[in-house]
């Protein structure tokens, strides 16, 4: 329908068909109207779609990021449980009575038992201060042996006195692609040698792909060069070559974490590294941004293609439409022109419902979206919440060392690596001070705090990175204990000797009782095995006591 306007010259009200002509000119018809009002709300619609879809790729992405930098820092655990397993042996190794009295033919003998032990080991071996190899359990012993193509290894483990790892590097024997693990052996208090093995880097590359890693995922281990010590992808090809350059200068600058960058493929990725606790590697694991985006991609060409047929069909709903409006408009016009003429002819009704289902979709659409983003900030709240409280209960805040949920978290996460295979044994200590309560009552709690925060650094110094020490409660720990298989009784006891004297050496008359159990078949859970340590230790403590009133007895 046409309406006039308000002002109209004087040509125009002495010619109303001309009025007429001109509107119906220059007017859209229905058709057009049909489909402005058709975009207008399909328009919005489309764009919340995509909005839509746009978020759940971001959330898909972080979810993707999140599960990287948790496989990265698993795989990371998995490398530092690996090298100190290498420790433990290298450990008992210098700790024979061989070493200790410099009889060396009968260390290499042992130390070739051990060897074979060890999956993927090439050989285990000494080094002098010279820097230059005494044997090599792959060469008979006395054999004459080349000058070590990588000593850097052996001058850090000298300079430091401390474990120490080297690059990647060719085995003068074994013609594969290497890396040692070595340590300082003492003689009389003296480092005199290194006592090293070395590990092939198919080893490495077998531990990264029993990371169970998605196919189209690459992680590699990476030496203090930069060097690609090994690869769950590929090996063959890029061990012992440079990796990427984004990740030599994070390596420089000591950092880890997320980043983007194209790996040795071509590919565009995402990454995460992180470092191996106690050592100069990284571990750097990607997911190509191809697999990440390809849902957004087929998600966008699903919707482009809806939108295509909708607009289709929305011009052909606007022509036949258009054509049923203009129907009853000219029935309508008859029926005015009727009426006008005194006339009477029955009107048809004109009903549309499309808008009013096209706004409560859009309606629905809104409120499933804001309640999508509700349920995602109480989700996120509630996570923060549960993520603060299992920082809170995790650490002892006065020693530092973990609280009892803690401590069973930490012990069962070592569990599930099965130290069995391994070649270690299980053994927990619990620890319950003699003479706290008196020097807490004397001296008052400020100085009993004072001794608990000694006696926790003295034995986060003893367990170092190879056992887990948690504060059990009170003035009671624990700590867990993994070692070789060929550990004696004597090297507990020693152990437990060790820690006695230096509690004893914090002074006040501190004292300290030391229960042990160790794992076997009979125990079921952690939980028994610390029940076993507990029970021991509360009967040395009686054993103690009887001795202690025996003796007052014996001085009446």
């Amino acid at each position: 329908m046409n309406f006039l306007p308000i002002h109209q010259n004087a040509k125009t009200e002495s010619n109303p068909s001309a009025v007429g002509k001109f509107y119906r000119q220059t007017s859209p018809s229905i058709r057009w109207w049909f489909l402005v009002v058709g975009l207008v709300v399909l328009g919005p619609l489309l764009f919340l779609t995509t909005y839509q879809i746009v978020q759940i790729q971001e959330a898909r992405q972080k979810a993707i990021e999140r599960d990287l930098a948790d496989r990265t820092q698993s795989a990371a655990f998995a490398v530092s449980t690996r090298l100190q397993v290498g420790i433990g042996h290298l450990d008992s190794l210098a700790s024979t009575d061989a070493a200790l009295s410099g009889d060396f033919k009968s260390l290499h003998r042992q130390a070739q038992r051990v060897s074979q032990k060890i999956a993927g080991l090439t050989g285990i071996g000494l080094m002098n201060r010279d820097l230059t190899m005494h044997f090599i359990t792959s060469k008979p012993y006395g054999a004459l042996l080349p000058k070590p193509p990588s000593t850097r290894m052996a001058e850090t483990v000298f300079a430091t006195e401390q474990p120490a790892v080297s690059g990647i590097f060719e085995g003068p024997f074994s013609g594969k692609k290497v890396v040692s693990l070595g340590i300082p052996l003492f003689q009389n208090g003296v480092v005199t040698h290194c006592l090293f093995m070395a590990v092939s880097s198919d080893a490495w590359s077998e531990l990264l792909k029993s990371q169970q890693l998605p196919d189209e995922w690459r992680i590699a281990l990476i030496d203090q060069d930069g060097l690609t010590i090994g690869r769950n992808v590929l090996p063959e090809r890029y061990v012992g070559t440079p990796v990427v350059t984004e990740f030599i200068e994070q390596m420089r600058a000591g950092q880890s974490g997320l980043t983007s960058f194209t790996i040795k493929e071509g590919l565009p990725s995402i990454g995460f590294s992180a470092k191996i606790p106690g050592y100069r590697w990284l571990i750097a694991a990607a997911v190509p941004r191809m697999v990440v985006e390809a849902p957004l991609r087929s998600r966008l060409a699903w919707l482009m293609g809806t939108a295509i047929g909708m607009f289709m069909l929305m011009g052909l709903l606007a022509y036949f439409a258009g054509r049923r409006l203009e129907t009853w408009s000219r029935k309508l016009l008859r029926a005015v022109q009727a009426i006008k003429e005194g006339r009477s002819e029955p009107v048809e009704p004109i009903r549309v419902q499309e808008l009013d289902v096209i706004t409560q979709s859009l309606i629905k659409a809104h409120y499933a979206k804001r309640k999508v983003q509700e349920e995602l900030r109480r989700h996120e709240d509630h996570q923060e919440q549960m993520n603060a409280k299992l920082a809170l209960s995790s650490i002892d805040g006065l020693t530092g060392l973990w609280q009892r949920q803690g401590f069973v978290d930490q012990v069962n996460q070592r569990l599930i690596q099965r130290p069995e295979e391994m070649g270690l044994a299980v053994t927990i200590l619990f620890m319950d001070l003699d003479g706290f309560k008196a020097i807490n009552d004397t001296q008052g709690h400020q100085s009993g705090d004072k001794i608990l925060i000694d006696v926790g650094r003295v034995l986060r110094d003893i367990a170092g990175l190879s056992h887990v020490v948690g504060r059990w409660g009170g003035d009671e720990f624990v700590m867990c204990v993994f070692v070789p298989h060929d550990w004696t009784e004597a090297g507990i006891h020693e152990l437990v000797t060790r820690i006695k004297r230096r509690i004893e050496a914090i002074g006040h008359n501190l004292g300290c009782s030391v229960g042990r159990a160790a794992w076997d078949r009979s125990i079921n859970n952690l939980e028994q095995l610390i029940d076993r340590a507990d029970e021991s230790m509360y009967s040395e403590k009686m054993v103690a006591r009887r001795r202690m009133s025996q003796l007052r007895v014996v001085r009446a």
